[in-house]
């Protein structure tokens, strides 16, 4: 029962049946496994396994492996299939990250050597499965392995704490505070303010989608330069793990014409 030398296995079987049915055992077929289940690169981060998130939101998973008796496998010699589970409370809890989440082929097998240790990476789309709610400082990612014979064949292997941030910006505003020139087309000073966990990008203009302008770090005063009188003026903010804030906006004032005394 050590794993070490076992030579005998013992069973009881349990018949039932109804008061006027014989029940009749005719087979017992019993299969022995010799498997090594596969393993993680400990030299690897400590624990074989590492996360981390992207500015572009996704988390990038990186893991070592191996199996030592892959070559004699017999339902997937040389490779290992790979799974993968999400935690948000340090560890406590895991979920599954499905494949509707995942790079398109980080759920297939994985060609492995028996010695040699194999790096690989899948990319896990957090927001989409997790909604924009999500902030957390001990995150953690489990990578399972499974050789797929028929017994002692997974092995598990969890990343260090990591930040996962599925949260936009908060409180996004832009406000015109000087008009350095009444008549358009004229500069104005905008003042800036969003709220957010991580360091924060911005863009500033006069298209309402924003595509007249490009990601700056954040500051709470820009100038800009009017199109029209009046004309509005857009911002959005980003963190830096690529949530976006909705689009706050501002108008100027138009100005006074045709004035007497």
């Amino acid at each position: 029962t050590d794993g070490n030398n076992d030579q005998w296995v013992s069973y009881k079987a349990y018949l039932t049946a109804s008061a006027t049915a014989t029940p009749t055992l005719s087979d017992i077929t019993l299969q022995y496994v010799v498997n090594a289940p596969p393993q993680f690169d400990t030299s690897f981060n400590t624990t074989g396994v590492t996360a981390t998130q992207n500015s572009d939101g996704t988390v990038t998973i990186q893991y070592q492996i191996r199996d030592p008796d892959t070559t004699t496998g017999t339902t997937t010699p040389n490779a290992v299939t790979p799974g993968f589970e999400y935690s948000t409370n340090g560890g406590t809890d895991y979920s599954s990250i499905t494949s509707s989440y995942l790079a398109s082929t980080d759920l297939q097998n994985k060609t492995v050597g028996e010695s040699s240790y194999t790096l690989y990476s899948a990319t896990w789309s957090p927001k989409p499965q997790l909604g924009s709610s999500t902030y957390v400082t001990n995150a953690k990612i489990r990578v399972t392995l499974n050789d797929n014979e028929a017994a002692n064949n997974t092995a598990n292997a969890s990343t260090a704490n990591f930040t996962l941030d599925t949260t936009n910006p908060t409180s996004p505003s832009v406000a015109i505070t000087t008009n350095n020139n009444a008549a358009a087309p004229g500069s104005v000073t905008l003042t800036l303010s969003a709220s957010d966990n991580s360091s924060l990008q911005m863009k500033a203009g006069l298209n309402s989608d924003l595509s007249d302008a490009t990601w700056e770090t954040y500051s709470t005063s820009k100038t800009l330069t009017l199109a029209t009188d009046p004309d509005t003026v857009y911002a959005q903010f980003k963190d830096a793990y690529g949530n976006t804030s909705s689009t706050a906006s501002a108008v100027t004032p138009e100005t006074p014409t045709g004035m007497m005394i």
